[in-house]
């Protein structure tokens, strides 16, 4: 099934080129990493746990490193196996920025909860849940449209 526009301008806006039957398969798949990552920032909350957020970091940084974050690869070596459904494709720039952004914003929740700051590490973590429920219901990514406005990308992969 077709995606609607406004989840293809939000995907575009990611750097992705949709509107092939191939791509279409895999967009409600492109959600998993933002939902593993609200989950962990849930947890580590409800924890109030440091290492969970460094962990956090650490997961999130590999889609800042790599073509793919963290839970692209717990899809595209296993459950695409199991729906029969193609490989995502790799993250574009702006998808890459804001695996940064949210790699260093982890870092930053860690550290609070490390050094006593509590209160600013459940208000960093709070928001962090309200920045990622979009991505995960629309494919609306704040830190891509950052990333579109200061650096003007527009090419897709």
């Amino acid at each position: 099934m077709p995606i609607g526009s406004r989840i293809q301008k939000n995907l575009e806006m990611q750097g992705f080129q949709c509107g092939t039957p191939q791509f279409d398969a895999v967009e409600p798949w492109l959600r998993l990493s933002p939902l593993v990552c609200f989950a962990i920032v849930a947890y580590g909350l409800y924890s109030a746990s440091a290492t969970v957020f460094f962990a956090l970091a650490v997961f999130v940084a590999i889609g800042a490193v790599t073509r793919h974050a963290g839970a692209d690869y717990i899809y595209n070596f296993g459950i695409r196996f199991l729906t029969k459904t193609p490989a995502l494709p790799p993250n574009p720039p702006p998808r890459r920025f804001a695996c940064v952004v949210g790699t260093f914003w982890s870092f930053g929740i860690a550290l609070a909860f490390l050094y006593g700051h509590a209160a600013l590490a459940y208000a960093l973590g709070i928001a962090m849940l309200f920045v990622i429920t979009p991505m995960i219901l629309r494919h609306f990514c704040v830190a891509s449209l950052i990333f579109q406005k200061l650096i003007g990308f527009r090419s897709v992969v």
